[in-house]
């Protein structure tokens, strides 16, 4: 299942087995995918991927927060609005972040070069420390290495930009 942080369940996710040979699968309405046709011991790696939608849930109550949060005044209080903060994807969370995301609201450009639209956490990944979670190396997919059963891996879906998770995930 891929879902964002408030189980809102994501559609249209492309999720693909590198060195499978098989095709990617998308999301269902429900965030849910299979690959039915994996056999056990096989190696691959599970890589989630969205690249649409810039402005999907991105507004100037976005910047605000941001703002606020850089200021001190009001701490993003989890990892995932962290990571959703850090628009340039430098790890860290600055006026520059600001600025690209008043550029794209007022549609200066229509993207942030180095990074996506959405990022996926894998779910069972637990961040040490919130305020340094933009430097923790967390996983954005999953290596299988063999597969022996079946796997329900689920990943979190974090709409970059979107601090206060307005995106609509359908």
């Amino acid at each position: 299942i891929i879902a964002t942080e408030k189980d809102d369940r994501v559609q249209n996710v492309s999720i693909q087995l590198v060195n499978s040979g098989l095709n990617e699968v998308k999301t269902d309405i429900e965030g849910k995918y299979s690959f039915l046709q994996l056999s056990n011991g096989q190696q691959v790696t599970v890589s989630p991927s969205k690249t649409d939608g810039w402005l999907n849930g991105v507004s100037t109550a976005d910047i605000v927060k941001i703002q606020r949060h850089i200021l001190g005044l009001e701490p993003l209080s989890t990892a995932y609005k962290m990571i959703a903060a850090d628009v340039n994807r430098s790890s860290s969370i600055t006026a520059k972040d600001i600025s690209e995301l008043r550029r794209l609201i007022l549609g200066v450009t229509d993207g942030i070069e180095g990074n996506t639209s959405w990022r996926f956490v894998n779910r069972l990944y637990a961040f040490n420390d919130i305020n340094d979670c933009l430097s923790e190396n967390f996983p954005e997919s999953y290596l299988m290495k063999p597969l022996l059963s079946d796997l329900n891996l689920d990943f979190y879906a974090i709409k970059t930009g979107d601090v206060t998770n307005n995106a609509v995930t359908k």
